[in-house]
């Protein structure tokens, strides 16, 4: 017992300081497309997702999966070095997939947050309930991103209908909307499509090293 108090704290501070270096590499990225910036941000919420395991930093972690793989086939297609443009689009396609992978989770994460948070007793506090009402519209916010991630459209449209229906305040559902779309786009050219394409392009440098 004496162990877990003395983690918990510190447990916490890990879980603060990478979510603040992540929202602040993010914006680096934002303002100056800074590719080190976004590494940045991806591993903080990377560490924070594994070591809080919360839908928060799980979200985010895999959103960005999604802005380097859009980035890296965005460097593919300008390059004329069929070696660079294999590995680049290999590196999209894993980081498309992990982004995947971790929006199952994200999901599994969320569905645990509604099963042990029911809605508060109608005598309940009417401050107590609007804070309820928060936590509970970012956790199905998070939980209709990832199944956009995910390809599961019309999951994704169930929960978003539900999303924006409790929003306390408006704003809530602009930054909704305002993200999904940003992810929309970002779906829109998905990397898997160049698997097959991958695998021939390093079959033919491979082979051309051998001959070489």
């Amino acid at each position: 017992m004496r162990s877990a108090l003395r983690t918990a704290p510190r447990n916490h501070q890990r879980y603060g300081n990478a979510r603040s270096l992540g929202a602040v590499h993010k914006r680096l990225w934002e303002k100056a497309r800074d590719e080190v910036a976004l590494d940045k941000a991806i591993r903080s919420y990377e560490r924070g997702f594994y070591l809080c395991n919360d839908y928060y930093n799980g979200i985010n972690f895999a959103f960005l999966l999604n802005i380097r793989a859009a980035h890296a086939l965005d460097l593919a297609r300008t390059s004329a070095d069929p070696s660079s443009v294999a590995l680049r689009r290999a590196a999209a396609i894993a980081d498309f997939v992990q982004a995947r992978r971790v929006r199952e989770e994200v999901v599994s994460i969320c569905e645990r947050w509604l099963d042990a948070n029911p809605a508060p007793e109608a005598e309940t506090a009417i401050g107590a309930k609007v804070q309820y009402l928060k936590s509970k519209y970012w956790v199905l916010a998070s939980m209709a991103e990832a199944y956009l991630g995910m390809g599961q459209d019309a999951k994704a449209e169930e929960v978003y209908t539900v999303v924006y229906s409790i929003a306390p305040e408006s704003w809530m559902v602009t930054t909704s909307r305002e993200q999904r779309a940003k992810l929309a786009a970002l779906l829109a050219d998905p990397p898997l499509k160049y698997i097959t394409v991958v695998d021939a392009l390093h079959r033919s440098v491979g082979e051309a090293a051998a001959s070489a």
